[in-house]
């Protein structure tokens, strides 16, 4: 499933986008509103448990961490990430959900998932 993308700071409740005001003069004092660096992926709520499981059995596939499980990468690499920009698709996906987990410290949600595979 290909998840669509919003500008940051954007909430989406039915039909319509509500802009979070105070979210989107930070982005684009700090980043400007370049390329995809002013979107972002559904929130987490959209996430399903397939894309879960992925994150402690997918290897990131480039960089410093190639190799490493997603989930086992460091925050301050996700942390890069939301800066930079997530790459597209479902690795960009999986990024994001883990930079979230991570930053809301519910990483430990994972440990279950870490033991049945």
């Amino acid at each position: 499933m290909a998840a669509e993308l919003y500008p940051v700071g954007a909430c989406k409740k039915g039909r319509r986008e509500i802009p979070n005001q105070n979210h989107n003069d930070l982005a684009r004092h700090s980043h400007g509103w370049s390329g995809l660096r002013s979107l972002r992926p559904l929130p987490i709520c959209e996430m399903s448990y397939d894309l879960l499981e992925l994150l402690v059995t997918r290897e990131m596939p480039f960089g410093k961490y190639k190799g490493r499980i997603i989930a086992d990468l460091p925050s301050h690499y996700l942390a890069w990430f939301a800066r930079e920009g997530f790459p597209p698709g479902q690795l960009g996906q999986l990024l994001t959900l883990m930079h979230e987990l991570d930053h809301n410290n519910l990483v430990g949600l994972l440990e279950p998932l870490r033991r049945s595979t």
